[in-house]
Parts: structure tokens; sequence; C-alpha cells
């Protein structure tokens, strides 16, 4: 036999002691737990009193202890009982943190607006202050929130179905996601991020997000990862690609020890920068590597998705004007001249409109141009959809 629970009237009891193998400190750490048992069979009911002898219940166990006693119960509970206590752990963490956390970003809106420049959002001490001066969690709600994250992350490894979104912390995330852009903006010295990002989680009595990814959005993760990927000794890497052989050109450049920063450089003949004494493009930076990721996609669609083409049509078709914004066909535009056209005119318009936003990824478009040029561009991404 195992933990369980029976029904006595129209209360819900946890079996504490489950077999003649049952050591009696687990159920000494059982009888302590009972309000989070007893929260857990009823979810919906968790108020602000019970959140509190929850909490209260978790603190009084040591972070070992509980969390292996809490661990042993999921495995055995039922699925209700199961999706009761994923909540009533997340509820716990809420009640401790969403508040403060809520402190912190206000502080941080509130200076944006003003025009205050006194919280930069790319600076890491300045958040980090903004933190110290909101979050501020007692001994109980440390060791209450340290148990309910170390079940949650285990609870999250062993999920069946692999959804990840049951077990996501809001609270944790959204404090995360306050330094993304602190992490982006020095993104090249991310082992000392990553030192001040635990010294501040140390001093507000924090979980170590970065060993409990599974309990925040992929963007937080990415965040997160972005410090743990790359030693900070490791230099930035050049890579020189062409636009239309981006895959080709990048692998044999990348790096095979470890993760690092890349900076791509796009070949150009008539380009204004030389770089491994080839002549490249003049950008650098955020720009360069964002383009880097559409050529890559842009080239794998080519290889390996098969792609839709129209019929090469014929000389009869009637040629269709279409306003453009520098290297864009503006559809705005288009659509608001329709007044000024004849039918015919307009019917035209309106059908080539309704090609272009009927293309989805892999479909290939050829304009051909009426100084008799042709451009032919495979679609890599498709927006709004």
């Amino acid at each position: 036999m195992g933990s369980g629970c029976f029904k006595s009237g129209s209360e819900v009891k946890p079996l504490l002691a489950a077999s003649s193998s049952t050591h009696p400190a687990d159920e000494q750490i059982g009888g302590r737990l009972t309000p989070v048992v007893s929260a857990a069979s009823k979810p919906h009911l968790f108020t602000e009193a019970r959140v509190s002898d929850a909490l209260k219940a978790l603190a009084s166990v040591p972070l070992e202890d509980g969390s292996a006693w809490l661990r042993n119960w999921l495995a055995k509970a039922q699925t209700r009982q199961h999706n009761g206590m994923i909540l009533v752990l997340k509820g716990i963490i809420t009640h401790c943190l969403d508040a403060q956390v809520a402190s912190v970003e206000t502080s941080i809106a509130e200076s944006e607006e003003g025009g205050n420049e006194q919280v930069d959002t790319a600076d890491f001490e300045r958040l980090a202050r903004a933190c110290r001066q909101s979050v501020t969690l007692s001994k109980t709600q440390q060791k209450g929130m340290h148990t309910a994250a170390a079940v949650l992350r285990s609870a999250a490894s062993t999920a069946q179905d692999g959804n990840p979104t049951p077990f996501i912390v809001t609270a944790f995330d959204r404090l995360v996601l306050l330094f993304r852009h602190a992490f982006l903006a020095n993104i090249g010295t991310s082992a000392s991020n990553l030192q001040q990002w635990q010294e501040l989680e140390m001093e507000l009595g924090l979980p170590a997000m970065e060993k409990h990814l599974a309990l925040l959005s992929c963007t937080a993760k990415s965040a997160l990862l972005s410090l743990l990927l790359i030693p900070d000794d490791v230099p930035p890497s050049a890579v020189i690609l062409s636009r239309d052989h981006a895959i080709r050109d990048v692998g044999p450049q990348l790096p095979d020890k470890s993760a690092c920063i890349l900076l791509p450089y796009f070949e150009s003949a008539s380009g204004t920068k030389v770089v491994q004494g080839r002549r490249v493009e003049g950008g650098e930076g955020h720009g360069p590597r964002k383009e880097l990721f559409v050529a890559v996609a842009a080239d794998a669609v080519r290889r390996w998705i098969t792609v839709s083409q129209a019929p090469r049509a014929g000389p009869a078709v009637t040629p269709v004007r279409l306003p453009c914004r520098g290297n864009r066909v503006d559809l705005a535009d288009a659509l608001a001249g329709e007044d000024s056209q004849d039918a015919h005119e307009a019917k035209r318009r309106q059908e080539v409109l309704r090609c272009l936003g009927d293309a989805r990824t892999g479909d290939r478009i050829r304009i051909e141009l009426s100084g008799g040029t042709e451009v032919e561009h495979t679609v890599v991404a498709v927006h709004g959809t």
C-alpha cells in the first residue's frame, strides 16, 4: 500500500501511515505537511488563511526531507490530487512573491514614463537595487518557496504529457524577464552576469532559478541559458557568409569546444570593411546576427522544404502597377489607391494582393518587373498567421 486518501463523511484526509515499512520520521514529516495535503484535495478553496497554514507547514520541515516526502506523495497520488498539489505549490510561491515583483515592475514603469533614468533596464545594478528595495522575504517565506520550487521542478521533469505550461511560475518568470535586457546588453560578459545574478538570488532569499528552468517560460529560460552557456574567457567568433549559401558557409566556421557569441559578416564585393582578408558589408552586432538566422532559415527552406511555384506566365499577361516603398510592396497604398483606378486595373491589383496574401512558408514568388528584370524570393516566414 502507499499514501492515498479515504473518505470519512465528507472530509478527505491523507493516509500518513502507509505500511509497516514506513519510517517513523516519514510519518512525522507527513503530519507536519498535513495542511499542504489537505489544501491539495480542495485547491478551489485555497484561501489566504489556508495558504498561510500551508506555507508555515512547508517551512517547518527541512528542505530535503519535505521535498522528498512530497515527491513520493505526488508519485502515488491520483491525477486530481496531483494537479491540486501543483496548484497549491504554485499558489504558495505566488503568495510570497507576486506582489513584491509587481512592486518592482511598477517602480521601473513609473521611472520610464516619467523620463527618469534612475532605473535603466540595461543596467543590472540599478535593476538589482530596485529589487532590493521591493523584495523582502521572511525566513518562513524563503524556506517555503525553496521547498515548493524543488518539488515543482521534480514534478515537471517527470510529467508524462511533456507539457511545461502547468509548472510555469509566473512570479519567477516575470522577475527573470526584468533582467533580460540587461543580460542581452552585456552578453559579452555572461559569466560575470551570472555571478551577479546568483549573488542577488542569495541576497533576496530566492531559489536558484538557473537550476529551476522547468518553472520558466521559453523566453525567461533563454535569458538564463545565455548566462550558463558562454564562459567569459571564450572570445566572440567571427563568421563570414554569403546570403545565398548561409548553411554551407557558416557550418565549418562554428566553434566545436563551447558556445560563444557569433559575429556574422556578409560578403560583399563593394563592402567597406575587410575581415579575414575578405570584403564584407559594414554592419556589425545584433542587426547582422538577426539577419544570419533569417539567411539560415531561408537556406534551409530552399534545401529541405518542398516549394510550390506557379507556372511561368505567358507574354499575354497584362502588367499591374503596384506602389513600392523602398524595397517593399506597399499593400496599404495599393488598397488606398483603388478609388482612382478603372475597374479592370483595380481587379488585377486585387488579384495580385490576394496571391501575395495567400503565400505560405516555402512558396517561391517570382515577380517580373516592367524593365524586364525578374525577382525571385522564397517565403521563409509569414507574419500574422
